[in-house]
């Protein structure tokens, strides 16, 4: 099974660990997250909510053994998987690991091999949610996207950007230009045909300025003959 593209939480103290351990899964196709204490982790996992967690049981302070047990206390990290890597002899240390909830153990020194066939026994039968929404309930999002004015009047202006803009949408446009016109808190839509594709890779879209009254068309006219 492939783990590419699988994100991993790695906690140890020993920087040339995390080191190593994180360009044997990045290299593999793994995003990869480093933490040398506990409290970093549990702080990270927060953030990137890792699909697995690798994690050394002896670091000072607070131990892999401390992260296990407040890893139970978390209602979603307490779902990802932990490995952890040991330089104990004793096997009482992996018992009361698995108590604790790990998945695996790996001895050090670990070789490559070992290390990724652990990583993919223990993913391998993971299912991962996936959350899918009803047409009428998606999820809003807003996206940034730089763009240069090139033309502008009126009624409406012209975008330069790397993005092609999808027909008839409206959209929210923050400019110094805008600001300066007094059309910052103006309703834009794009056209509804989409914009050309042009030499340099960019693409020109062009924005409708909409409910502008006389008065401010006018304004808008002045100052824009004014600027020629």
């Amino acid at each position: 099974m492939s783990i590419a593209n699988k994100e991993a939480l790695i906690i140890d103290d020993d920087e040339d660990t995390r080191a190593l351990i994180a360009k044997i899964l990045s290299n593999s196709g793994m995003s990869v997250t480093e933490a040398e204490n506990v409290n970093q982790a549990l702080e990270l996992a927060q953030k990137v909510l890792p699909h697995i967690v690798i994690t050394d049981l002896m670091m000072p302070e607070q131990s892999g053994f401390t992260f296990l047990e407040k890893r139970q206390e978390d209602q979603v990290l307490r779902r990802v998987p932990v490995l952890v890597v040991r330089a104990l002899n004793t096997q009482q240390a992996v018992y009361e690991a698995i108590s604790l909830g790990a998945e695996d153990y790996i001895p050090k020194p670990f070789t490559t091999t070992i290390l990724l066939q652990k990583m993919r026994r223990i993913l391998k039968d993971r299912k991962f949610c996936v959350v899918s929404y009803p047409p009428k309930s998606l999820p809003k999002l807003e996206v940034k996207v730089r763009g240069n004015i090139t033309r502008l009047s009126e009624v409406g202006f012209l975008v330069e950007s790397s993005v092609r803009f999808a027909p008839d949408q409206k959209l929210k446009i923050r400019s110094e230009v805008l600001e300066e016109l007094a059309l910052s808190d103006c309703v834009y839509q794009t056209s509804k045909r989409s914009g050309p594709l042009l030499q340099d890779n960019q693409y020109l879209n062009r924005i409708i300025t909409i409910g502008l009254s006389e008065n401010k068309a006018q304004q808008v006219r002045k100052n824009v003959m004014r600027w020629k």
